[in-house]
């Protein structure tokens, strides 16, 4: 009955009231999920997470607070490079930046690139953001001499397996394959 009550409420609300409550709570949240990464960090730097038996602070996360492992590890990958970003830190603790933007732009910032990143950041969606810095890392790719094709993964699986992916030009995969054998 009581969540009729505040359904009720909400209904005879201005659309113009619920439009910046919305925003001021998306705030609120961003900057929580600030905080709650930079914990999440401390947490892996101290290594808090064997104390439970887990392989990772991904595989805690998985298992304390309910993410997926995938999510897991991309929160731990953001909440590590958080520390090194102080301007990009600083925005999103203000809630100014949300997690999805957060964690597009900490695939491509340093920290003499981040305040560039973080005014881009200001003016596109998570989306924009997204494909500008796919973009951008293709253009860095380029100009490093490198190939934004080119890349190899490891990463645990659940049951602590190691995961290998990787595309290679042939000679390069045809040395590592002579490795993985030798």
């Amino acid at each position: 009955m009581e969540a009729d009550g505040r359904a009720a409420g909400l209904a005879g609300m201005a659309v113009e009231r619920l439009e910046g409550e919305i925003a001021e709570l998306a705030a609120h949240v961003n900057a929580a999920t600030c905080r709650w990464l930079l914990l999440v960090g401390e947490f892996d730097r101290r290594e808090g997470w064997a104390r439970w038996g887990c392989r990772s602070c991904a595989q805690w996360l998985s298992y304390r607070c309910g993410l997926s492992p995938a999510a897991g590890r991309e929160r731990v990958r953001v909440a590590r490079l958080l520390a090194g970003l102080p301007a990009i830190r600083a925005t999103f603790a203000r809630g100014e930046l949300c997690y999805s933007q957060v964690r597009a732009l900490t695939r491509v910032a340093t920290a003499e690139t981040e305040a560039g990143l973080v005014m881009i950041a200001r003016h596109a969606s998570a989306a924009q953001l997204d494909v500008i810095v796919g973009a951008y890392r293709g253009v860095l790719g380029r100009a490093l001499g490198g190939d934004e094709r080119r890349y190899l993964r490891c990463d645990h699986d659940d049951d602590g397996w190691l995961l290998i992916r990787a595309r290679l030009p042939a000679e390069e995969g045809a040395l590592l394959l002579a490795a993985l054998e030798a």
